[in-house]
C-alpha cells in the first residue's frame, strides 16, 4: 500500500501542448521523514538484539555460578526465540491498536528490566524468568511492531528502506557479543549484563521515540477485516511457505559450528563461520533489498528460498572449512535479505486494517517451525551420527518454500 495518493505522488507542469513532467520521488531524498522512522526501526532493532544474542557471553559465567548443564542454559536462549515469534501475533494487535511508538517503548522497558533484573539474580529460575522470559515478550513487541511499520512508509524504496532497518539485528549481533565477553572479562556478568540493560534503555528508547505510524495526513490502513485476510487462499499459503522456510533458516545459526567440528575443521576457524554469517546477513539486508525493489520484493522473496535451498546442498557436501565458509556466507545473505524483506512481502501482497497483527501471524508458525528444525538437528545426530538427514530435509524445506511462494508474485495487493 502506497502512503501517497496519486496526486501527491504525480505532479504535471502544463507547458508546450500535452508535455508531462513527473516530480521526483521523494524517496529520494534524505529529508523524507520515512527515513527517521527506518533510524527508529534500526536503533530498535540494534539495542534489542545485541542485548538478547550477547547471552553467548554471559551462558559459561551464569552456569558456573548456579552450577546448570548446558541443557538448562539453553532454555533461556531458547525462551527468549520462541517467546519472540509465538507472541508476535499479541505484540502486532497493541500495535494496531496502541501505536507502534507506544509498543515499542513497552518492549524496550521490559528487556533493560529483564536485564536489570537478571544482574541481581540469585537462582537459576530467576535467570530464566529475567533473561528469558521478559526479554522474549519483549523481543515480540519490538520485532514485529519496528519493522512492519516501515512499510507504510515506503513504495518505491521499500525494500531497501526495510533492509536498512533490519540490518541492526546483524550489526548488533556481529558487535554485541564480542563487545560483551571483554566486558565480563574485566568487569565480571553481572555488572556486563547491567550497563547492557541500561545501554538498551537509552539506544532503544531513543529509537522508538523516532517511530511513528504513518505520513502525516495519510489515512488508516483500509481494507477487509483480520479475519477474511488470514483465511484467504493467498495469505495461508504466505504462512505455509515461511513456516516451510522457517524450518530450515535458522538451523545453521545453532548448528553450522558443531557441523563443522564433526567434520574436522579447526577449532581455531569455527568462530569465522558465525562473522561470515554475519557479514552475509549484513550485506544481504540492505543490497538484496534495494535490488529486490528493482525486479520485484515478492518474486525475490520466493527465489531466495530457493537459492537457500540450494546452498543447504553446499553444506551437506562441504568437505573442509572453506566449502563451510562459502555456505556461511551465502546463507547469511539469504538469511537477512529475507527477514528483511517479509513485512514489505505481506504489505506488497494484502490489504488489511490489521498489517501489524497480519505480519504477527506470519511469523508465529515460522518460530514454531524453526523449533522443530532445531529438534530435527539434534534427533539426527542422535540416531545416526550425523546432522546430514537434517540438512537434506532443510534443504528439502527451503526449495518447497520457494516453490510455494512464487505464484504470489503475480498477485495484486488485496
Amino acid at each position: 500500500m502506497s502512503p501517497f495518493s496519486p496526486s501527491q505522488r504525480l505532479a504535471y507542469a502544463e507547458s508546450d501542448g500535452d508535455r508531462a513532467t513527473m516530480l521526483p520521488d521523494p524517496e529520494t531524498s534524505l529529508a523524507y521523514p520515512g527515513w527517521r522512522v527506518v533510524a527508529g526501526a534500526f536503533l530498535q532493532s540494534f539495542a534489542a538484539f545485541s542485548a538478547a544474542w550477547a547471552f553467548a557471553a554471559f551462558a559459561v559465567p551464569i552456569g558456573e555460578t548456579f552450577g546448570a548443564s548446558r541443557a538448562a542454559l539453553g532454555a533461556v536462549f531458547g525462551m527468549q526465540i520462541g517467546l519472540m515469534m509465538v507472541l508476535a501475533p499479541l505484540g502486532g494487535l497493541l500495535a494496531d491498536r496502541c501505536g507502534t511508538r507506544a509498543t515499542c517503548l513497552a518492549g524496550t522497558a521490559l528487556m533493560a528490566a529483564g536485564l536489570l533484573a537478571t544482574a541481581q539474580a540469585n537462582s537459576l529460575g530467576a535467570v530464566i524468568l529475567a533473561y528469558g522470559v521478559l526479554p522474549g515478550a519483549g523481543l515480540a513487541l519490538i520485532f514485529n511492531a519496528s519493522f512492519a511499520v516501515v512499510p507504510r512508509w515506503f513504495t518505491t524504496r521499500r525494500g531497501l528502506a526495510a533492509g536498512i532497518a533490519a540490518s541492526g539485528v546483524a550489526l548488533g549481533t556481529m558487535i554485541g557479543t564480542p563487545v560483551a565477553m571483554a566486558l565480563v572479562e574485566a568487569l565480571g556478568w553481572r555488572a556486563t549484563i547491567g550497563w547492557f540493560g541500561l545501554a538498551l534503555l537509552l539506544v532503544g528508547g531513543a529509537g522508538a521515540l523516532l517511530l511513528r505510524d504513518r505520513p502525516r495526513g495519510a489515512a488508516a490502513p483500509g481494507g477487509p477485516g483480520l479475519r477474511e485476510v488470514a483465511l484467504s487462499p493467498a495469505f495461508v499459503r504466505m504462512v505455509a511457505g515461511n513456516a516451510l522456510g522457517g524450518f530450515a533458516t535458522m538451523i545453521p545459526l545453532g548448528y553450522l559450528v558443531p557441523s563443522a567440528t564433526t567434520r574436522g575443521v579447526d577449532a581455531a576457524l569455527l568462530p569465522l563461520l558465525m562473522t561470515l554469517i554475519g557479514v552475509g546477513s549484513l550485506s544481504g539486508r540492505v543490497v538484496l533489498g534495494g535490488l529486490a525493489d528493482r525486479f520485484g520484493r515478492v518474486r525475490c522473496f520466493a527465489l531466495l528460498y530457493l537459492f537457500q535451498g540450494a546452498a543447504f546442498l553446499l553444506w551437506l557436501a562441504a568437505p573442509g572449512f572453506a566449502a563451510f565458509a562459502v555456505f556461511a556466507l551465502l546463507h547469511g545473505m539469504a538469511y537477512g535479505a529475507i527477514v528483511a524483506l517479509r513485512p514489505s512481502v505481506v504489505a506488497d501482497l494484502f490489504q488489511c486494517r490489521s498489517m501489524t497483527t497480519l505480519t504477527g501471524l506470519v511469523l508465529c508458525p515460522l518460530g514454531v517451525a524453526a523449533g522443530l528444525g532445531a529438534i530435527a538437528m539434534g534427533w539426527s545426530f542422535d540416531a545416526t551420527g550425523s546432522y546430514a538427514p537434517a540438512i537434506a530435509a532443510s534443504a528439502l524445506a527451503a526449495a518447497a518454500a520457494g516453490l510455494l511462494l512464487l505464484p504470489l508474485a503475480g498477485r495484486r495487493p488485496g
